[in-house]
């Protein structure tokens, strides 16, 4: 059996990321979620060994895709506890019928809740029954009555290698964001730019297929792409939240080059959240360290510099792969990697220097991104450049 710091490094590269051990963790992750919400204490499935049985064959099921803000939402739920319990059921039911779940759920939900189903959020309280028949799931709640299609968050989209490629994911805008996604600052995307700016993440997509092992890395994990407005001409921003798995947020519309690197970016946020259910990645008695980070110029713990050089070490690789192509974003490519040189540079000269606070499960994770890290700033002369 591989050891955990074996399982760490598949995770470490998009080149090298193993996908059946993320549909294995991912589903571990859903079934640990489930087992948590039935053992709420006051909970209408408190002990219900027949629904975990269930949720265990339709995870079984469904892999990688029940890594999703759904399941997130409803461990945020069980964090508030008391009389939220039922709203964690709920909003775990509704996760399960978006796998693959059919059958029907009714709760009285004490506590005004706002239910995340795919793209659709809906405010639930008093008696409110959920229903899904594989096709379709409806809610029924004091507030209204709901449907949302099952499937409508995957698309078919044109290639230039391939006759299609299934997008596994949504895209949201406006008042259809998650609030959590969001922060008082955001600017949301204007009504009229809205297909420009599902269309700039198409042109993403389709520049990811520079690299498949890119591409694979970003469409994996992703459930839905949260779209905010640039803040002026040529600032961009992204983000992810561990409460909400599998949702990013980007600015768009943007360029391909810009918002492609930008999903590597948080999709390798998403891969970290994944091995991090496998321990942490700073040893327990240096966790409190502080060490410089040329992010944002401020001293922080180890595991936070791991994190930063595990999304920039990805868009490196990814950036160098575009640089060498022949097509019309090679040059600009090439250009974010200069940029970017100096941060990368001085992270992994620091976790390097002090590789002694890294937990030892998280070395060969750890020697992965500064290895690809300095062999690229190698490549381009950039090892040497200062932020």
């Amino acid at each position: 059996m591989a050891s955990v710091k074996d399982l760490l490094t598949k995770l470490s590269m998009f080149d090298l990321v193993d996908h059946s051990l993320v549909s294995e963790l991912c589903q571990g992750y859903a079934n640990a979620t489930c087992q948590r919400i039935l053992r709420l204490s006051g909970s209408s499935l408190c002990n219900n060994k027949a629904l975990l049985m269930e949720a265990e064959e339709v995870f079984d099921r469904t892999g990688a895709t029940c890594w999703r803000p759904e399941i997130g939402h409803a461990n945020t739920l069980a964090d508030s506890g008391g009389n939220f319990a039922e709203s964690a059921v709920l909003q775990f039911i509704a996760a399960l019928a978006l796998c693959g779940w059919s059958g029907e759920f009714e709760v009285d939900v004490r506590c005004s809740v706002g239910l995340l189903v795919g793209s659709l959020r809906v405010r639930c309280y008093g008696p409110t029954t959920l229903k899904s028949n594989g096709n379709e799931i409806s809610i029924g709640t004091q507030s209204g009555s709901f449907a949302y299609k099952l499937g409508s968050e995957s698309r078919d989209l044109p290639m230039l290698r391939q006759p299609t490629l299934k997008v596994p994911f949504s895209v949201a805008a406006g008042y259809s964001l998650d609030p959590e996604m969001l922060t008082p600052d955001d600017w949301p995307v204007a009504p009229e730019s809205f297909g420009d700016a599902c269309m700039s993440v198409d042109k993403a997509i389709e520049l990811l297929e520079t690299s498949s092992t890119a591409r694979d890395w970003v469409t994996t994990l992703t459930r839905e792409i949260s779209l905010v407005g640039p803040k002026g001409r040529g600032v961009t921003s992204s983000r992810s939240v561990s409460a909400r798995p599998g949702n990013v947020l980007a600015t768009a519309p943007a360029g391909p080059v810009l918002l492609a690197e930008a999903l590597v970016h948080e999709s390798a946020h998403q891969y970290f959240g994944l091995g991090a259910r496998l321990g942490p990645f700073e040893r327990a008695d240096r966790k409190d360290e502080l060490f410089f980070s040329a992010i944002n110029g401020m001293r922080r713990p180890i595991g936070r510099l791991i994190l930063a050089l595990h999304a920039i070490a990805n868009m490196y690789a990814f950036l160098d792969r575009v640089s060498e192509s022949k097509s019309a974003h090679a040059k600009q490519a090439l250009g974010r990697l200069r940029d970017l040189g100096p941060v990368g540079s001085s992270l992994a000269k620091t976790i390097a220097a002090n590789r002694s606070a890294v937990a030892t499960q998280a070395t060969g994770f750890v020697d992965s991104i500064i290895e690809s890290t300095f062999t690229i700033l190698r490549k381009y002369d950039l090892v040497n450049s200062e932020p």
